[in-house]
């Protein structure tokens, strides 16, 4: 009876995990039949549109008085700013690439940021627009030493009136002629931000739900053995991460060099150029070897993220989300390591007995947060947004224990110390 009973059992886990299988399967399809209409509804729902000079609409704004003004331009000044563009359309969920063929007679270099284009709605709901923030998905100074500029933008809801215009400050006295506005469809990059809007909830449900299903007893052992050491290195992360956890980008000395650099990175890689060495829009556009004088290799995923469609601001929030998960992890696995070392590279008797693993875990876990969390590094990442150094702050702890344990060598092999 008791073999039979077995028997009986063990069919019946097979069967349940069988049943587990199928349901899983099913669920797979079912989020990827889902999947594929809404890209379907993006391809149908997406437009473009084109207006010429004869066909774009030229106006003035009230500033200064009326502070919540529809287009949401910025208020400093009173007076009156003049824009010429297209009259607002209805454009769904995407992302669009807008060009704007244009001359200006004065020289911008002499008004800086008195002229320049954005795409905006009246309800505010394109990606990145806050004047508050540095990096802007939806404005795009126009300088003199050009005659055509292009810039994408994303509309996070389904139809939603977009306009996109030129504008000139009150204080500009020059001369700007638009030639031709156009805003094209990019169906490749929306069904990426698409893919990845609905990726960064649902791949982390499945990878829970597998591990339920299928892992469940190795997944239990490995919560109780490193759980709590996942969840204090995360909160570690999260604290680092938390400036970045809101909408946009805070303020940094270097920010908006860094962020060009990395859209000039995408555009020369746009272009066919690697290794990218020459960047051809700095220097008034005669170009400039940013990649030779800056090392620009763990830039690379970023600037493809970029070039596959995500937001500006976005790649650098998951830059910074890289550097703090890479330190934390780097400077706790190099403290673990030196928690149970002697001067010489070698455990003395003491420290055999007294540190064992979560001593040696709880001291590792301090240096860690306070390497990661340190205020010269929290300083690089949002006062400076210095990337250079930020990024080789990530391998410090490994340099500083190859460094000891080269030193502690040394001093053991010393003539005079055996002496």
């Amino acid at each position: 009876m008791g073999q039979e009973d077995g028997k009986d059992r063990k069919s019946e886990v097979k069967n349940e995990g069988k049943k587990a299988k199928i349901l899983f399967a099913l669920l797979l399809a079912g989020e990827l039949f889902c999947f594929a209409t809404g890209c379907v509804w993006l391809m149908k729902s997406g437009k473009s549109v084109q207006a010429d000079a004869g066909q774009l609409e030229v106006g003035q704004i009230e500033r200064g008085a009326k502070k919540g003004n529809q287009v949401g331009t910025a208020v400093g000044f009173d007076g009156r700013e003049r824009y010429v563009g297209i009259h607002p359309n209805s454009f769904s969920f995407g992302v669009y690439k807008a060009e704007v063929s244009y001359r200006i007679t004065e020289d911008s270099a002499e008004n800086e940021g008195s002229v320049y284009v954005k795409a905006y709605d009246r309800s505010g709901l394109i990606a990145g627009h806050r004047p508050r923030y540095t990096i802007d998905c939806g404005r795009q100074d126009l300088p003199s030493y050009r005659n055509n500029l292009s810039f994408r933008f994303y509309v996070k809801q389904k139809r939603v009136p977009v306009a996109v215009s030129c504008f000139l400050a009150d204080d500009f006295n020059g001369l700007l002629r638009v030639d031709r506005i156009r805003v094209t469809f990019l169906p490749a990059q929306t069904v990426f931000v698409f893919f990845c809007t609905l990726g960064i909830w649902i791949i982390p449900a499945n990878l829970i739900l597998y591990l339920y299903l299928w892992k469940r007893e190795q997944t239990r052992e490995f919560l109780r053995r490193r759980g709590v050491l996942l969840a204090v290195l995360s909160g570690i992360v999260l604290v680092a991460q938390f400036p970045l956890l809101v909408d946009g980008v805070p303020q940094g000395w270097d920010l908006s060099f860094h962020a060009y650099r990395l859209q000039e990175l995408a555009q020369s890689l746009r272009d066919g150029a690697f290794p990218v060495r020459m960047q051809g829009n700095w220097m008034n556009g005669y170009g400039y070897p940013v990649s030779i004088l800056y090392g620009d290799i763990l830039l690379y995923p970023f600037a493809l993220l970029y070039l596959a469609g995500l937001p500006l601001h976005l790649c650098w929030k998951i830059l910074v989300f890289a550097a703090n998960a890479s330190t934390a992890a780097i400077a706790y696995g190099v403290f673990f390591r030196m928690a149970g070392k002697s001067g010489s590279g070698q455990p003395t008797a003491m420290q055999e007995e007294a540190m064992q693993v979560p001593v040696r875990q709880a001291a590792a876990l301090a240096a860690t947060a306070l390497y990661t969390l340190n205020p010269y590094r929290l300083t690089d990442l949002y006062n400076r947004a210095a990337a250079g150094e930020f990024i080789a702050m990530i391998s410090c702890p490994s340099c500083c224990m190859d460094s000891g344990k080269s030193t502690a060598e040394k001093r053991a092999s010393c003539p005079c110390r055996s002496a």
